[in-house]
């Protein structure tokens, strides 16, 4: 799996890929789960809801 820590330092400062990195980071806990359990609906409301908002940074820089 790639991670953006393998990018060359010059883009890690750019606000496009910080803006990413942020909602990443917002995400990735809620993903943290223990194999076998299930979300609960607030669970899910709320991965739902950041990973629309790092749909929403994404596709917004290439409108731009």
């Amino acid at each position: 799996m790639m991670s953006l820590d393998s990018l060359h330092p010059s883009l890690l400062e750019s606000p496009v890929l910080k803006g990413i990195r942020e909602k990443l980071e917002a995400v990735l806990p809620l993903m943290d789960v223990p194999q076998g359990k299930a979300l609960s609906e607030t669970e899910v409301a709320a991965l739902a809801e950041r990973a629309a908002e790092l749909e929403k940074e994404i596709t917004s820089r290439l409108t731009e």
